[in-house]
């Protein structure tokens, strides 16, 4: 049986489900006591996403005015 730490199998066809322990175990190195938190956070995040790129595209200067302000929050990283 494979665990939560093993390389995955070459052959797609042997990837078997999470055990019950590891799936809790993979959601609590996450920070979310269940799936549907998890998925809940990805789906907020998307939500958002979607709204920046189409405020983005209605005033391009937005996307550098964002961009400083992430780099002035040092959650920028360098992109050269």
């Amino acid at each position: 049986m494979n665990d939560l730490f093993d390389p995955p199998p070459a052959d797609p066809a042997d990837t078997l489900p999470l055990a019950d322990y590891a799936q809790r175990a993979y959601l609590d190195r996450q920070g979310y006591a269940t799936f549907g938190s998890l998925l809940g956070h990805i789906i907020a995040w998307w939500e958002d996403g979607a709204l920046k790129i189409a405020a983005m595209r209605g005033d391009p200067a937005l996307a550098d005015r964002l961009q400083a302000e992430l780099a002035e929050q040092g959650k920028l990283g360098r992109l050269d």
